[in-house]
């Protein structure tokens, strides 16, 4: 029979600190629990196991799937209802709920970093209308329906301009936009944003610098 003795550790400057001594028992795992023994039970047993029913754990991984969904894919809540099979007001009503959920952890998992350790910078697109032109006159009609040119601007906390870009045929993707301006270019220096970063709309690509929701 062998015993676990538990003294204290001459070399730690913490007198409370123990140690075991002895052979380390080896804990025999059950495999393919989840996968394979829970499906199994009956409603009762689960109940019986896990103190909730098996009708409410589903309830609750589909809430949780459906607010990932969500949050992770550009989709109405027409789409969503669809998917996961629900009303329009319950996809609304549990994606509410769980968001409600994180935010009263938001305290304990988010810290936001002082304004003197990051500075934030704001990056995005207008358009400019114009009378289309004769020549490639199509590429200057914007996805509302009106012949424009790009005015791609930068502005600080204080709403300065910072930087500005402008000329671009209407049609363009903002992404594209930022690709071909002048401040594309310069982001390839990698200390060119040592100061700041940008944040703009979904329509960016998140980038090292670039920061998008």
């Amino acid at each position: 029979m062998s015993l676990l003795v538990c003294r204290p550790t001459s070399d730690s400057s913490d007198s409370d600190s123990y140690r075991e001594e002895g052979p380390r028992l080896k804990i025999k795992k059950i495999e393919e629990f989840v996968d394979q023994i829970v499906p199994h039970y009956s409603n009762k047993t689960f109940e019986s196991h896990f103190r909730i029913s098996r009708k409410t754990v589903e309830m609750l991984e589909k809430s949780v799937l459906l607010t990932l969904w969500y949050l992770s894919n550009n989709e109405t809540f027409r789409q969503i209802s669809d998917r996961f099979c629900v009303s329009l007001s319950s996809a609304h009503c549990v994606l509410t709920r769980v968001l409600n959920f994180l935010l009263t952890l938001k305290s304990e998992y988010i810290v936001w970093p002082s304004t003197n350790e990051m500075k934030q910078k704001f990056i995005d697109c207008c358009h400019i209308k114009i009378k289309k032109p004769i020549e490639q006159g199509d590429n200057y009609v914007n996805r509302k329906g009106f012949p424009s040119i790009i005015l791609q601007a930068i502005c600080d906390a204080d709403k300065m301009l910072t930087d500005v870009f402008c000329g671009e045929p209407g049609s363009l993707h903002d992404a594209r936009v930022l690709r071909r301006s002048n401040l594309y270019a310069m982001a390839q220096n990698p200390n060119y944003f040592e100061n700041y970063s940008l944040l703009g709309d979904s329509a960016y690509p998140r980038l090292p610098w670039l920061v998008t929701p």
